[in-house]
């Protein structure tokens, strides 16, 4: 077997909370890469926020590089052509976004392609991403001429599983919430997900998924390692995640899990 594509997790996975990506992780891609292996970033974020860490571990800007968004609602290359999408549909956001201004969660945002907007915040937005606060009137005027990917709801963890029943009720389970921290949930249309995503770039590219590997932590990468042929996952992975995963390291992400399951299953394996 000769690994093609390492779809990689960002957040906890890649780089401990909102910290630089460790120098070993880095080390270990850049390695690979050289090896003939493409590391697919394959997060929640937006390509803006993911941006940032491809500078950090120099994958170039190209339209042989790629990016999975959105937890999956984007197929992108690195230079942001869009190969697949898969936004909120229009009469769903709005009905979400009307019940969701009138709740009282630490947070609440919406995002498009190139930027987050808040709906409610009860702290101070980071701005890296291009954030804004926007009332109820202001985001649906937006939308006329965007589309919406994404809802991020903070709160407590029994709370937004309450959330995500009532999210399917209004959408008619259209749309579905997804768990990417203990507290924050990404809201998407419900035939969206990693695994859909990474099947069709290797549809696009002619990759067989068997020369795949997946490495991730949190229940919104549960479709990303079971669509790939090789599931790996950090130490601190939730119970969940371990449980389908056939290498678990040793290591947290920012004691350099990547780097760790990059030299096991990928370089010099060819």
């Amino acid at each position: 077997m000769s690994i093609k594509y390492i779809f990689c997790d960002i957040d906890d996975m890649l780089n401990a909370k909102l910290m630089p990506v460790c120098e070993e992780n880095v080390l270990a891609i850049r390695k690979a890469r050289e090896q003939g292996t493409k590391t697919v970033l394959s997060s929640g974020r937006l390509p803006v926020a993911i941006y940032d860490i491809l500078d950090e571990i120099s994958i170039e800007r190209c339209d042989s590089e790629y990016v999975i968004s959105s937890n999956g609602s984007l197929l992108i290359t690195t230079d942001s052509r869009i190969l697949y999408d898969n936004p909120l549909r229009k009469n769903d956001f709005t009905r979400l976004a009307t019940w969701l201004a009138s709740t009282d969660y630490e947070f609440v945002s919406f995002a498009d392609f190139d930027r987050y907007h808040l709906l409610i915040t009860k702290v101070e937005p980071l701005r890296r991403w291009g954030e804004e606060i926007l009332d109820l009137e202001g985001a649906l005027e937006y939308i006329k001429g965007h589309s919406p990917y994404k809802f991020l709801i903070g709160g407590d963890t029994e709370e937004l599983k309450r959330v995500i029943r009532k999210i399917e009720d209004i959408t008619e389970g259209r749309v579905t919430g997804l768990f990417s921290h203990a507290d924050m949930i990404e809201v998407v249309n419900s035939d969206v997900s990693k695994g859909k995503a990474i099947n069709k770039l290797c549809e696009l590219t002619n990759v067989d998924i068997r020369d795949t590997i997946a490495i991730g932590d949190n229940m919104n990468d549960y479709t990303l390692l079971e669509a790939a042929a090789i599931k790996t996952c950090p130490a601190n992975a939730v119970p969940e995640i371990k449980a389908v995963c056939d290498y678990i390291s040793p290591k947290t992400a920012g004691e350099g899990a990547v780097a760790d399951i990059i030299e096991k299953f990928v370089l010099n394996k060819s």
